[in-house]
């Protein structure tokens, strides 16, 4: 679990710019999620995740997949968080969110790199 901040940042009369991520990226998806929900209880494999979070917020761990706390941090609106392979993640709704979710590889459905930890205390 690593935060990722912008490599360029830039603010004029018109706004703001921000450069956001440099990666090679296979698939993005929009994620909405209501107050109180928790997502994920997963890891992956191969699969490196980022969450770009864009509006509200929510808390995001991780765990080993023994159960051991990697990492907890509560996210807010323009930040963005890695998950490497293996890190066991979850994402709670402090308030309805919207975020996006970006994958290095396509989730294939046939196979899907997202596995659930063997431990019955996640």
């Amino acid at each position: 679990m690593k935060i990722i901040d912008p490599f360029y940042k830039k603010a004029d009369p018109r706004g703001k710019l921000a450069g956001i991520l440099r990666t090679q990226i296979r698939e993005i998806n929009w994620v909405e999620t209501k107050q109180g929900i928790i997502r994920g209880g997963h890891y992956h494999n191969q699969t490196v995740e980022y969450l770009f979070f864009v509006i509200g917020k929510a808390r995001v761990w991780c765990t080993s997949k023994e159960g051991k706390i990697l990492g907890d941090r509560v996210m807010e609106p323009g930040e963005i968080i890695m998950l490497e392979p293996g890190e066991v993640h979850f994402v709670e709704a402090l308030e309805n969110c919207i975020w996006f979710n970006a994958l290095n590889l396509e989730i294939d459905d046939r196979s899907p790199d997202i596995h659930r930890p063997q431990t019955t205390d996640l």
